[in-house]
């Protein structure tokens, strides 16, 4: 289209107005170029997350834990893993009933007679949990994946009964 223009028998004005335009348009697919390798550097991050989420997924499945309590994205990301294979009831820091957007795990879990705990290493529930635990607490760990630890205590701590 510039090459036209530069060659036509376009006046001055319709020679600006084209070289205009395509300035502009290579200023677009210039910034999509850069957004695009931007986007693709970023994902490094993502990438390590996600295989940390599958990891936790595995390690939870392997341990026998169908029931489990967790942090709200802690839950939202394991059940999706494990395609609701385990279920997650979700816990808020000092382990009361948190944000449960679909409230039938938060009852199949509270059914369970032995639900494990998946929760971010020395976060307020991992705290709160130890805490409640006492020296059982190293007895009852069963895996710690990457930021997470898995508990599995032979009676299930709900301190909001």
């Amino acid at each position: 289209a510039a090459r036209h223009v530069w060659r036509g028998p376009a006046g001055a004005a319709g020679r600006l107005a084209g070289a205009s335009a395509t300035a502009a348009l290579a200023g677009l697919v210039a910034t999509a170029l850069a957004a695009t390798g931007l986007f693709v550097a970023g994902l490094g991050p993502l990438r390590v997350e996600e295989r940390q989420a599958r990891q936790l997924a595995d390690v939870v499945r392997r341990t026998g834990l169908q029931a489990v309590y967790g942090e709200y994205w802690t839950c939202n990301r394991l059940v999706f893993e494990t395609a609701e294979e385990v279920l997650c009831g979700v816990l808020d820091g000092r382990l009361m009933p948190g944000q449960n957007r679909y409230r039938p795990y938060w009852r199949q879990v509270a059914l369970a007679d032995r639900p494990g705990y998946v929760l971010v290493a020395g976060g307020p529930a991992d705290r709160r949990l130890r805490e409640l635990l006492g020296p059982r607490a190293e007895a009852v760990l069963r895996a710690e994946v990457g930021r997470y630890r898995v508990y599995h205590p032979e009676t299930a701590v709900r301190p909001w009964r």
